[in-house]
């Protein structure tokens, strides 16, 4: 393996790990997002106090964001 070779691969591995952490920093930021929406959704829930309807005419029951 050549010298020019041996910086590519550097600067590849250098790119690759910014990637990296920019994705791990916007799994977070999104799984934290995903979180306060069921929050949000749990409350309003309680707050129609089990007489949520949705779009099938069932009741509010449960949130897993399914059919969000």
């Amino acid at each position: 393996m050549n010298e020019s070779q041996l910086q590519w691969y550097k600067a590849e591995n250098q790119r690759l790990t910014q990637q990296v952490e920019q994705l791990v920093r916007d799994n977070h930021r999104l799984s934290a997002s995903n979180k306060d929406l069921q929050n949000q959704i749990a409350r309003l829930c309680k707050l129609l106090d089990g007489s949520a309807v949705g779009e099938r005419a069932d009741a509010c029951m449960s949130i897993d964001g399914g059919n969000l």
